[in-house]
């Protein structure tokens, strides 16, 4: 919220095992995930892969989680939401 507040870029990613294989098959990829501002896991294979490497536990954060709960502030703060991409109809 501080960044969106202060017109500064900034983006998230909320990752989970398919885009880390991603980012291991294609360098272009991984340099978007290593240059975000915030990763999450967003998956328990990935809370378990940090602990074991690193010795850290995060809690696991659901994409759609996150997106609920930054709408809500967005509303609170008014500030802006915009989303871009291609729009499926099933």
């Amino acid at each position: 919220m501080n960044a969106a507040q202060a017109k500064k870029s900034f983006y998230t990613c909320v990752a989970n095992v398919h885009m880390l294989i991603e980012a291991y098959k294609s360098k272009e990829y991984a340099k978007i995930l290593n240059n975000a501002n915030l990763v999450t896991p967003d998956g328990e294979p990935l809370t378990w892969a940090l602990k074991l490497m690193h010795g850290i536990k995060p809690g696991r954060v659901s994409g759609m989680d996150l997106l609920s709960d930054l709408i809500k502030q967005c509303l609170l703060k008014k500030v802006s939401v915009f989303f871009t991409g291609e729009l499926k109809i099933f």
